[in-house]
């Protein structure tokens, strides 16, 4: 390359130059030529000290990142120099990201997530994958969902094309159990306010994810009346490049205060079986009832929520309607969840055959 006056430049791959001070006569077209390099080349620049600018042309790869077979997709990433692998966007069932490597059965480099990565040439990086115990698939589904909310951006950078891969990892948090949840949130908000009102902020953040307890004591920055009846829900969040990003809410509870005179709290629920067997396209009624705290008072009433509700751990081993009843999908196990207004829980195990 020459930074003469009114010479043509030409920046060839690996080619270290030498351009005179910004006062000296260079040619509009020599700038021009050095910024076209650019686009295919990474200019690298060393001030010599003595007006003078030393630039070195390094080019760019391009890394294709395979899946080798889990599922997702991930964009090429074109580096020039040295820079940080794009973080793994790809999950398997049954199995936990474990690296990625230059040969599909792990025999080649290897490179952990995230990890700063120098190339000499284009290269294709296959994803490694750890199968997890069969009595172990609770971390495997966490850690599908973590990948799924790792790759999202920073909330301050979200576009309007982000929108499916947020709903996605909301969609798949949702589908968590209730323990998985706990695995994959960083921490949670806490939201509380008297029935009939709207829960706008949270009441409380929780900044742990191990608490599973907490206690509320004011609603809207004045002490809970305990004559009234409320509502709580709590949503998990996660904490993506230094962002709370909230994941998605558990079910509405609704109680009543110690003092209400006409209704009572549940006090404990009770399921006949905890256990169900039930063959492909059969169907089997959850039995439950609850208990409650004052005898003489009343449950509350239905508007505020159904005095059950259900919810299958995998839909696609067993089903469950609003009113409990289980419907076999296919052979497996999977975990009904029967809820109490109060959001008492009691756990029920299927079988499918």
């Amino acid at each position: 390359m020459s930074a003469d006056a009114g010479a043509t430049i030409k920046v060839d791959q690996g080619e270290t130059v030498v351009a005179v001070s910004e006062d000296a006569n260079i040619a509009p077209e020599d700038v021009e030529a050095v910024q076209e390099a650019a686009d295919t080349l990474l200019l690298t620049t060393t001030d010599n000290g003595n007006g003078t600018t030393t630039y070195k042309a390094a080019t760019k790869y391009t890394l294709t990142f395979n899946a080798n077979g889990g599922t997702g997709t991930m964009a090429a990433q074109v580096i020039g120099g040295t820079a940080a692998l794009n973080a793994n966007a790809f999950t398997r069932e049954g199995f936990t990201f474990n690296g990625w490597n230059t040969k599909a059965d792990g025999t080649g480099t290897a490179y952990a997530d995230k990890t700063s990565i120098t190339p000499a040439a284009d290269m294709t990086l296959y994803a490694q994958w750890k199968a997890v115990p069969k009595d172990d698939t609770t971390d495997a589904a966490v850690e599908a969902v973590k990948a799924k909310i790792n790759a999202l951006p920073a909330s301050d950078k979200v576009a309007t094309s982000d929108k499916a891969a947020i709903e996605a990892a909301r969609k798949a948090y949702n589908a968590l159990t209730a323990d998985q949840k706990s695995k994959s949130a960083d921490g949670y908000f806490v939201y509380a306010q008297y029935c009939g009102k709207k829960m706008t902020k949270p009441v409380k953040t929780i900044k742990k994810n191990s608490v599973t307890k907490t206690t509320i004591t004011k609603i809207g920055g004045k002490k809970i009346s305990t004559k009234k009846q409320f509502k709580v829900y709590v949503a998990p969040y996660k904490i993506v490049n230094g962002k709370k990003v909230k994941l998605g809410k558990s079910m509405t509870a609704h109680m009543v205060g110690a003092k209400n005179k006409k209704y009572s709290n549940v006090k404990k629920l009770t399921i006949k079986k905890k256990k169900y067997t039930v063959k492909v396209g059969k169907t089997k009624k959850i039995k439950a009832k609850v208990t409650l705290v004052k005898k003489n008072r009343k449950h509350i009433p239905e508007g505020h929520g159904t005095k059950f509700r259900y919810k299958s751990s995998n839909k696609k081993i067993a089903t469950v309607t609003k009113k409990g009843k289980i419907k076999g999908k296919k052979k497996g196990k999977c975990t009904i969840y029967v809820y109490a207004i109060n959001g008492i829980t009691k756990k029920i195990k299927v079988k499918v055959k």
